[in-house]
């Protein structure tokens, strides 16, 4: 039996098939999952599209799980919303942006500290690391010493008009009258 041109397209008969099937196992999976958001929803109180606010001791919380490296993701799941909810109270609150950006200051800061620490136990990895992050240190590059050079140019105050076209005119003509002019 010939193909038509639209089943040939999609690449045949089975292909169509398998897509539909596809198409409905993905609508039945985004089905459950709001059934599910319903249920979390109604276990706290709230309806489905309810505006959430961040408890009063996020900054703790936040804090907390932020410093042990937790994504937004992870931090979200604390608080037992979504992580679209969370970047809205990010965007929104203030503390809660500043109590996340502080959690990562001090996830970054204990990195930080531990780098240094394996870098001065002699773990080879984390000297380099640690020296390429912090000093563009680059394997094999000749080491340069900086010779910084310093040239300051002194320019002599400005001339009114007169003053420059006389010292034009006396240098073309040669005249012992530059010296005077400078």
């Amino acid at each position: 039996m010939p193909l038509d041109d639209e089943a040939r397209k999609r690449g045949g008969i089975k292909s169509a098939a398998k897509r539909s099937a596809q198409l409905k196992e993905r609508n039945e999976r985004r089905d459950i999952r709001g059934q599910i958001a319903a249920l979390a929803a109604n276990k706290r109180g709230l309806q489905i599209g309810e505006k959430v606010s961040p408890p009063a001791n996020v900054f703790e919380i936040l804090r907390a799980v932020g410093a042990k490296g937790a994504t937004k993701t992870e931090a979200a799941q604390v608080f037992g919303i979504n992580v679209r909810t969370f970047n809205r109270w990010l965007d929104e609150y203030p503390e809660v942006q500043e109590a996340w950006e502080e959690a990562k200051m001090l996830e970054h800061d204990m990195l930080v500290n531990k780098l240094f620490s394996l870098a001065m136990e002699g773990n080879v990895i984390a000297i380099l690391f640690a020296l390429k992050a912090r000093f563009a240190y680059v394997e094999g590059a000749a080491a340069t010493t900086q010779n910084n050079v310093s040239i300051t140019f002194n320019l002599p105050g400005a001339k009114t008009p007169e003053q420059y076209r006389a010292t034009i005119d006396a240098v073309h003509s040669g005249s012992s009258e530059v010296k005077a002019l400078e």
